[in-house]
């Protein structure tokens, strides 16, 4: 590879103009696309960005948001009412122009994310970006707030890594009530100094979000919009397992596995990951597999993961794989992981055998599952040596 080459790689104009560039092109195309039908509802194929806009008009109109409008859009708003007020900024624009403002969003708002994280090379920050694009470009074509989501836990650590708590803080109470799952990116405020302003400002923020509504619904008609939306998820838990771990074990085993018991022991490894993960925190490229674990573990550990969430677990694959690349294991993983998760979804793939074997199978989300094995394997194996050599030392200071 050419020194010219390796440098516009390495430079993060070259991100930008990229992800620029993909986000505009595929809001074009899902724009001039029209229409299609899904189950007898005919819908744009920019679905997604419809029913966040109907959102708004509905919080405004006084209209229960989380009912199906089959006139209006396909499937039912799962989000929260700040969101759905939050969208309001789109909907001032046509169609055309809000797509791509919004696609950009998610586009650029990552790239900037990785741009940021200190610790990082610039080379590679742009091996994170380059894994992590085709993924990206799935969840543009849905006109998903993916990408927003894994940019909103990015920027938390970014900005943790420059003692701005606030805007961290603030990072994650948003990604919460977009989606979640973004409040398990607050496990990595462990790591760093002013607990005690992290908890302030997080309890400002979700408070400021939770009562943002407001502004347009009365104190009651808030509290129906927020038992409207719990009922919503409620409902969509008890009938739904997703591209995520028990979706793996539901399709390839034949197995219904009992969600609370599949997270029990989601949320139980993760706990350890983190116990050791403090062990070694004083190690480089420790907090990195920390953070790539969160990114995982919200797709493989949420019952609602579809194919356009992946690009979140797929970043913290790239996180992952940048900062152990040595391993000739970790090299099969992550080939694997851009052939089966990344690729799987293109045209590289006969369309037979993405309807009959990557979708129903859920394979998309088996190299994430093999590579967040690994990625245990990787903070447990150093941690438990680590905390042997220390008790052997101590031992050995206190024999006279």
């Amino acid at each position: 590879m050419s020194f010219r080459l390796k440098y516009w790689i390495a430079n993060p104009v070259c991100w930008f103009v990229i992800a620029l560039l993909l986000s505009t092109s595929i809001s074009i195309q899902s724009y001039l696309l029209g229409t299609k039908i899904t189950n007898g509802v005919v819908h744009t194929h920019y679905n997604n960005f419809v029913l966040f806009k109907y959102s708004f008009s509905h919080l405004l109109d006084g209209i229960n948001p989380y009912q199906y409008f089959p006139q209006e859009h396909f499937d039912i708003y799962k989000y929260s009412p700040a969101f759905a007020l939050l969208f309001g900024f789109f909907s001032l624009f046509p169609d055309s122009f809000g797509l791509v403002i919004w696609n950009g969003l998610n586009a650029l708002g990552l790239v900037w994310a990785i741009y940021l994280l200190k610790g990082l090379t610039q080379q590679q920050k742009s091996l994170v970006f380059f894994l992590s694009v085709v993924e990206l470009a799935t969840s543009l074509q849905n006109s998903q707030a993916n990408g927003l989501m894994a940019a909103l836990m990015i920027f938390s650590v970014a900005l943790l890594q420059r003692d701005k708590i606030v805007w961290a803080t603030f990072c994650i109470a948003l990604s919460f009530y977009i989606k979640l799952f973004g409040i398990v990116a607050f496990s990595m405020f462990l790591f760093y100094p002013g607990k005690l302003r992290m908890v302030f400002w997080s309890a400002v923020w979700f408070a400021v979000l939770a009562f943002m509504p407001i502004l347009v619904v009365d104190f009651d008609g808030l509290i129906t919009l927020y038992k409207q939306w719990f009922a919503i998820i409620q409902s969509d838990h008890a009938s739904n397992y997703g591209f995520s771990l028990m979706g793996w074990l539901h399709r390839w085993f034949n197995l219904n596995p009992n969600k609370v018991l599949v997270l029990s022991v989601g949320v139980s490894s993760f706990l350890m990951c983190l116990g050791c993960g403090y062990i070694l925190r004083k190690k480089d490229n420790t907090l990195y597999l920390l953070l790539a674990l969160v990114l995982l573990w919200v797709v493989l550990f949420n019952h609602m993961t579809e194919s356009a969430t992946v690009i979140i677990g797929m970043t913290g694959a790239a996180v992952w794989f940048t900062v152990n690349s040595d391993d000739k294991l970790n090299k099969v993983l992550m080939v694997l992981a851009v052939l089966l998760t990344s690729l799987s979804s293109t045209e590289l793939f006969p369309r037979s055998i993405r309807s009959e074997w990557i979708y129903p199978y859920v394979v998309k989300v088996f190299p994430l599952i093999l590579i967040w094995m690994k990625l245990q394997y990787d903070v447990v194996k150093p941690a438990v040596l680590t905390l042997s050599q220390n008790l052997k030392d101590t031992d050995l200071q206190g024999r006279p």
